[in-house]
């Protein structure tokens, strides 16, 4: 079966977790929780159902390296991305060029339409609190499942072996004493902030969210989500995937703003596109917040470039020729042309954009190949 539906790892993915100590510290050191698709567990299982052959193999590349690290004789970097749909790099490049939003967004996603979605709930699991407590704060009042809570002083939602959460106040996030108030229930088990903004408290930090912070299970563990407006979760999402200063780059262009600004309005209507293209996957949820689904941070990179961005095109999305929204995937860099799928391979010329604020990494690379390994690998063609 495809990677992504195969389900042979799981204990692999066990054993990564188990050893990084847990789900949350796997996602603080690697980026995410480790899934059965990812790599890792695959070389593992390799590891442990053919121990020989791993003891004989020198290396392990990528399927999408290994043909270049065939050509050049040795490995090739990993690429930088699948190369399917947009290259963010190529999108910087086509806008520094003088083309828009939307034609960055028709070339690269061939065969959509432009269409308009309502502003609605979006759940967004929290993965790096994943099997723990929910715990919440906030720098305004705010209340959980109905009771009042004052500004600066915490909340705790503890899933108790029936499914439901016990609910328990502290003075603060770092509270070592917590008073028990009530017996929430999954619909209930939700805290809403007066303000603008409801912190989640993590060991030694806490990450500010738009929105509310809701406790859930899946299988018995304990989640916890984020309740936020597509519209506000966008205002996180745009800044994490493309950088919020491409939108001052350039010559003065459309709406009286730098060419790049067309880059972070291309960002936003394929990351609206994408989440609404699979609303529910997980279930309980909607979508992650790490890179395996869009990079979610919260509050902490919002800008008001990438603001602009998201209500410049406030409920855009790419529609495919069934009128379902269109799982519009992105990557950094296509490497000049992208790969096809649901989507047409184009060549991606922007993907070679290089000025002094912006040039990107992973354009071009050189390999130093002798020939003598040419005329090994292949005899055919002769010295």
């Amino acid at each position: 079966s495809p990677i992504w539906m195969d389900s042979s790892t799981a204990r692999e993915c066990a054993e990564i977790r188990k050893k990084l100590g847990g789900i949350r510290a796997t996602a603080q050191q690697t980026g995410s929780d480790t899934f059965e698709r990812f790599t890792g567990p695959q070389i593992r299982r390799f590891y442990r159902t053919d121990p020989e052959g791993y003891a004989q193999t020198e290396s392990i590349a990528l399927v999408s390296s290994f043909l270049a690290s065939l050509i050049a004789g040795q490995m090739a970097p990993i690429d930088y991305g699948d190369g399917a749909g947009m290259g963010q790099w190529g999108a910087l490049g086509y806008a520094l060029n003088g083309y828009s939003y939307s034609f960055i967004l028709g070339h690269f996603y061939g065969g959509t339409t432009m269409a308009k979605v309502p502003d609605q709930p979006i759940r967004v699991v929290l993965t790096s609190n994943d099997t723990h407590d929910a715990v919440v704060s906030a720098t305004t009042p705010f209340s959980v499942g109905g009771h009042a809570f004052a500004a600066g002083t915490a909340a705790r939602m503890h899933l108790e072996p029936s499914g439901d959460f016990t609910l328990t106040s502290g003075a603060g996030c770092s509270a070592t004493t917590w008073r028990p108030l009530a017996t929430l229930t999954p619909k209930t088990a939700l805290a809403v902030p007066a303000g603008p903004s409801i912190e989640l408290c993590l060991p030694g930090q806490t990450t500010s969210y738009r929105g509310d912070i809701q406790a859930a299970s899946y299988k018995g563990a304990a989640r916890t989500l984020n309740v936020v407006s597509l519209e506000d979760y966008l205002q996180s999402v745009v800044p994490a995937e493309s950088p919020a200063y491409w939108g001052t780059l350039g010559r003065p262009g459309a709406q009286g703003r730098p060419e790049g600004f067309q880059e972070l309005e291309a960002q936003a209507v394929a990351a609206r596109s994408y989440v609404m293209s699979d609303l529910g996957q997980y279930g309980f949820a909607d979508i992650c917040d790490t890179s395996a689904c869009q990079n979610y941070p919260g509050m902490a990179d919002e800008s008001p470039i990438t603001d602009q961005a998201v209500a410049d095109t406030a409920g855009e999305v790419l529609d495919l020729a069934n009128g379902n929204v269109a799982n519009t995937q992105y990557s950094a860099s296509s490497g000049g042309y992208t790969s096809g799928g649901t989507f047409p391979a184009v060549p991606d010329p922007g993907d070679s954009i290089c000025i002094a604020s912006a040039c990107n990494p992973n354009h071009d690379w050189t390999a130093q190949i002798p020939l003598s390994g040419i005329e090994a690998a292949y005899p055919s063609i002769g010295t």
